[in-house]
């Protein structure tokens, strides 16, 4: 038999604007705990520390948590009414040297500067990352920009750190270009999802990671109906999904991809919905961007239900009976997905334009 299974749905709580509440964001997302209850089990929260930038992407003093968000206090108060409702917060951790050709200055921790080949550095992080966890309410981190130094090594250190317990939640971001032949995206995308997969492995199983492999097939394969992509040779999915689904967080947006358009999924409802369809039925773990999730709730939180249904009993498997250019259907446990043109099954839980869930 099958261990239980217990899926998780996060809630990115935050977009590339969401500073610009005039220091009231903290406020805002417990006045929205109501809306989370019983759907999130985690919120991915913004960077909390002063930062040059107002966003959070450049910490100027870790250990300020007065930030363009709100205050330390303030945000303290709202990690405790969030575990009061059950759900678990999520800390995004910035460690960036070099990005974009840009060399950032020495790190500090409470007026110590670290310099980046400062052989404490990592230990700085240590210890800041677990008062985030034990004296401001955090339950978990991401780790933002693993691609760069030191960020990737960083991670690896932390996963072997004894201050972080099993059920610390770990998350790493590894946004990687897709494989391309010319301007066409290439079938077959097993570096790029072997690259995350080793990252994993490289911190002893202990981070997720966002699945970008797969954002990357799905939006490609809704736009364009291509859903052949969405089985690989071995007819499974074609993402780190597909190989490692405990570790594997789905998603179809996020702060950067919509957020600052750098690769957004799409502006269409429908296909919005359609890659919802997908991510809540296929991925154990699976994130809804902050927008969507307010936007588009009703449709959502009919999918977050049928996400638990899935995934808080045994671990389903994903059989994909067909994937071709004109429709994509899954069974996954006891429930069967379509996307595409029209097909008929018994007992429709969930419609939303081409996108279809029936149970078994």
């Amino acid at each position: 038999m099958k261990a239980a299974c217990k899926g998780n749905v996060i809630l990115q709580g935050f977009n590339w604007k969401s500073h610009s509440l005039n220091k009231t964001y903290y406020s805002k997302i417990q006045d929205s705990i109501p809306m989370m209850e019983k759907k999130v089990d985690y919120i991915w929260m913004p960077p909390c520390s002063k930062s040059y930038h107002p966003e959070g992407y450049f910490p100027e003093e870790y250990y300020d948590l007065n930030s363009e968000y709100g205050t330390k206090n303030e945000l303290k108060i709202l990690n405790k009414k969030l575990k009061e409702s059950n759900i678990k917060s999520i800390a995004d951790i910035v460690c960036w040297y070099d990005f974009d050709g840009f060399k950032r200055p020495n790190y500090t921790f409470n007026n110590r500067e670290r310099d980046i080949n400062d052989p404490g550095l990592f230990a700085e992080f240590k210890n800041y990352v677990s008062y985030l966890i034990e004296d401001i309410g955090f339950s978990g981190f991401r780790l933002d920009y693993i691609k760069g130094y030191p960020a990737g090594a960083l991670g690896q250190y932390l996963s072997r750190s004894s201050r972080f317990k099993d059920q610390t939640f770990m998350v790493a971001e590894l946004w990687d270009c897709l494989d391309y032949e010319r301007e066409t995206v290439c079938y077959n995308q097993d570096r790029h999802r072997q690259d995350i997969t080793d990252y994993i492995n490289s911190t002893n199983d202990k981070f997720l990671a966002f699945d970008f492999t797969t954002k990357g097939i799905l939006q490609d394969a809704l736009y364009a109906n291509e859903y052949w992509r969405l089985a690989d040779k071995y007819n499974q999915p074609p993402g780190v999904l597909g190989w490692w689904n405990d570790k594997a967080i789905g998603f179809i947006d996020n702060h950067d991809t919509l957020g600052q358009h750098h690769w957004p999924f799409s502006y269409n409802q429908d296909l919005i919905i359609a890659g919802y369809v997908y991510v809540l039925t296929h991925f154990k773990n699976a994130c809804i961007y902050t927008d969507h999730f307010y936007d588009l709730y009703s449709p959502l939180a009919d999918l977050i239900l049928i996400h638990k249904e899935i995934f808080d009993e045994n671990e389903p498997e994903i059989e994909i009976i067909l994937a071709n250019d004109k429709i994509y259907i899954a069974k996954i446990g006891k429930m069967i997905v379509t996307i595409g043109e029209y097909c008929h099954y018994e007992n429709k839980i969930f419609e939303y334009s081409n996108a279809r869930i029936f149970y078994v």
